[in-house]
């Protein structure tokens, strides 16, 4: 997500709409989430929700610690993507073996 927009809780509020979108849990939808402007940060990981806590309600939670970036920052979407094929995408961050990616989205607010 890019934590330069001017309003970020409408980003933050995109991302809770997602992910209601899918059947969270430890059998089914695992997320992760990285917010960048000039730098990236791993926000969720893979690993990070377990067991009950892994459903919309423990993602919800999770959102609503997400803070904006510093005002005047240029979003890099290469930082963040490249954060992302480094550590989150790795089985030692929660993501289950012989499994890739099947979504990846980029949340940019105009």
């Amino acid at each position: 997500m890019d934590k330069t927009a001017g309003n970020f809780n409408v980003v933050k509020e995109f991302a809770r709409i997602l992910a209601s979108k899918f059947q969270i849990s430890d059998q089914g939808t695992h997320l992760g989430a990285i917010a960048f402007d000039s730098q990236a940060d791993l926000l969720l990981l893979f690993s990070d929700l377990k067991g009950s806590a892994n459903s919309l309600e423990g993602v919800n939670k999770q959102i609503n610690k997400w803070g904006p970036g510093s005002p005047g920052e240029e979003g890099m979407i290469t930082e963040g993507l490249s954060v992302a094929n480094r550590f989150l995408f790795s089985v030692r961050s929660g993501m289950r073996p012989g499994k890739k990616a099947d979504k990846v989205i980029y949340l940019k607010l105009l």
